[in-house]
């Protein structure tokens, strides 16, 4: 994982994995969270933090079928890394500026809590 600039959780950092085949970027999509955070941790609640971005490295289209798997994985990633289910949620497919899917489920889903991993 490559860490492109300092920062912390909420701050302007992107994390980039990436292998042979894919790239996965990790971007925030809010600036800094501490008052996100003091509200959830006060009131509860759900917050949508982060986006991702799936590409192939060759810069070719994603089969729906390979982004599901990615996007699953991406969820058992997070869960272990967060302590609890913490699954993807609001995902589209893009080709260029047009969606060619979109799926607004969200799976295993719980409300927002402290965890000391």
């Amino acid at each position: 994982m490559e860490d492109e600039e300092a920062g912390s959780f909420g701050g302007t950092s992107t994390a980039s994995m990436h292998d042979d085949v894919w790239r996965v970027e990790l971007f925030p999509l809010i600036s800094g969270t501490g008052q996100l955070l003091e509200e959830l941790q006060h009131e509860g609640g759900y917050a949508v933090t982060h986006g991702i971005s799936i590409s192939r490295v060759d810069g070719a289209l994603i089969t729906f079928e390979a982004s599901i798997k990615i996007i699953e994985a991406l969820g058992f990633f997070f869960t272990f890394v967060r302590g609890i289910p913490c699954v993807p949620t609001l995902v589209h497919g893009v080709t260029g500026e047009e969606a060619r899917w979109v799926n607004l489920g969200a799976p295993q889903t719980e409300r927002w809590s402290m965890t000391y991993n």
